[in-house]
């Protein structure tokens, strides 16, 4: 009896590993197909919030509030959140204009388009992503 219970919670284990692992395949398939499919522009930011270091120390991690200048269509504004390299932060400063990329599926996500920078997966849904026409 005790050995079937210990066969079934690792069935059980393994099982949840297993979904878990594929889970993680997919969040990086459709993060990578997102980047893929994001159109260029331009963004000027004009707030910078807090800064983290990231986990493993590398990068510092930055909350920004940019005007995003879409190649097509209305100004808007728009929260990001970038993985920076430390060498770079004089880069990031109010005001100043960046290539970006913008989310094909969510306008209000912000992808850089530049080396030293990548998107903070992990704070995608932690900011208030905000969409506001600029007036004219």
């Amino acid at each position: 009896m005790l050995t079937m219970i210990i066969a079934t919670v690792v069935i059980i284990c393994l099982g949840s590993l297993a979904v878990a692992w594929l889970q993680i395949q997919q969040t990086e398939a459709d993060a990578s197909n997102r980047l893929c499919n994001a159109r260029p522009a331009q963004a000027k930011i004009i707030e910078i919030g807090t800064t983290n270091f990231s986990q493993n120390g590398d990068r510092i991690s930055t909350a920004l509030r940019f005007e995003v200048l879409p190649p097509y269509g209305l100004p808007y504004k728009a929260r990001s959140s970038w993985l920076i390299e430390p060498a770079h932060i004089p880069d990031v400063r109010v005001g100043k204009l960046l290539p970006v990329k913008i989310d094909s599926h969510k306008e209000k996500v912000i992808f850089p388009d530049v080396a030293w920078a990548e998107f903070d997966w992990r704070r995608e849904n932690e900011l208030e992503l905000v969409y506001e026409e600029l007036p004219a």
